[in-house]
């Protein structure tokens, strides 16, 4: 019974998952839900309409002051974000469903999202950043935190290798 109520869990999570990204990348209710025939219960709901909004300016990490350069962080729009977790999951055989779940819990698909000391898609801090980031002999500077691709592939190779006992709150269950 556990597995299937898992598995629907994860079926509910793909739709949500898809529906958000449509709305956002789209900005119009995905086609299934255009037909009123098909969408008859909720067609008073409101869809939310993008707001622009200012990020807040992100102070330089400590380490980097001392005269390292600042690594240049690449924007994503939502649907690269997509993708990028589809391809990432694929080399690391992981379900890339479980990886968007966390992704949306842990920051609401922002790359850019800080929250104390924690930083991007998947709010990772600078210690757990830095440890994965050497075992992927990859650059652990705190800055790439926001950049989604980086992001990405460093939280997919922490759930193939660990599970999702870094998120223990957003690892669906």
């Amino acid at each position: 019974m556990k597995g299937l109520i898992k598995y629907f869990w994860l079926g509910f999570c793909a739709v949500i998952v898809y529906v958000s990204v449509w709305v956002v990348v789209v900005n119009q209710p995905p086609p299934s839900m255009a037909d009123p025939s098909v969408s008859a219960g909720f067609s008073s709901l409101p869809l939310p309409s993008p707001t622009p909004t200012s990020l807040p300016a992100l102070a330089t990490p400590k380490a980097l002051q001392a005269g390292t350069p600042t690594p240049e962080v690449s924007k994503y729009s939502s649907e690269e974000i997509y993708h990028l977790i589809d391809s990432y999951s694929g080399q690391y055989g992981v379900d890339a469903n479980v990886v968007r779940h966390i992704a949306i819990c842990e920051s609401g698909f922002n790359s850019l999202s800080v929250n104390g000391k924690y930083a991007g898609l998947f709010q990772f801090d600078t210690l757990t950043w830095r440890t994965n980031r050497q075992s992927l002999h990859l650059d652990f500077s705190p800055a790439l935190r926001l950049d989604a691709g980086e992001a990405i592939r460093t939280a997919v190779y922490i759930v193939s290798t660990r599970g999702g006992g870094a998120w223990p709150n957003c690892f669906p269950k």
